[in-house]
């Protein structure tokens, strides 16, 4: 597997079709458990035409993961780019990252079987595509909006408070009726102002009013 990512040409039609449908089984059922067998029926493929496109299951889950996490950090440079305020960014990129999170459940799965069980090249291209950009940006806006405080343990705790809720949603869900029965929207935006006040230094009353995860 490559440590870096060359610029592919666009992908075919076919080619979409086989990494959103791979991705899809990668994250339900983990790489172990799906064959090229099965990857191939789902994609109403024969398995030497699927050997065609790609030449082992390997190749076609690292072509799935770039297919899956690539686009992520492009987002940041359009939601950073504005001439809003620092905190306006801030928790625009907050928002964004929670919601990423909290509706793409491909990505999120795919995310959190490769923090457990990714080898070094993966988790290189997860740090570099989907994990760097973000915190990198949030750093950045933590040091303008708080220069009083450590920037970089500022981020690492917001991006753990976002990423380790969402690893515990399974039961977070069955804590309370309050989480299952709030709208999604307000569940977000409840998780946001939590970490908008663990940056600022604040409490967050915000989060009393809304629907709790």
């Amino acid at each position: 597997m490559p440590d870096s990512i060359a610029i592919s040409p666009p992908l075919t039609p076919k080619k979409e079709e086989i990494l959103t449908i791979s991705a899809r089984l990668f994250a339900q059922k983990g790489y172990a458990a799906v064959s090229m067998r099965e990857l191939a029926s789902e994609t109403k493929m024969t398995p030497a035409a699927l050997y065609h496109h790609y030449a082992d299951k390997e190749a076609l889950y690292y072509a799935a993961l770039l297919h899956v996490f690539t686009d992520k950090a492009s987002a940041i440079i359009e939601l950073t780019k504005g001439r809003e305020s620092s905190e306006t960014k801030l928790k625009n990129l907050i928002l964004w990252l929670i919601r990423l999170f909290s509706r793409d459940e491909i990505f999120t799965l795919l995310l959190q079987r490769e923090l457990l069980d990714g080898n070094s090249a993966r988790i290189k291209l997860l740090t570099r595509e989907v994990i760097e950009p973000p915190f990198l940006e949030v750093e950045r806006l933590i040091g303008k909006l708080v220069p009083n405080r450590n920037p970089k343990s500022l981020a690492v705790s917001a991006m753990s408070l976002i990423l380790g809720h969402f690893q515990l949603m399974p039961i977070l869900r069955n804590l309370t009726i309050e989480h299952s029965s709030a709208p999604i929207i307000d569940q977000e935006h409840a998780l946001a102002d939590t970490v908008r006040a663990l940056i600022m230094g604040q409490s967050s009353k915000a989060t009393e009013t809304r629907g709790a995860f």
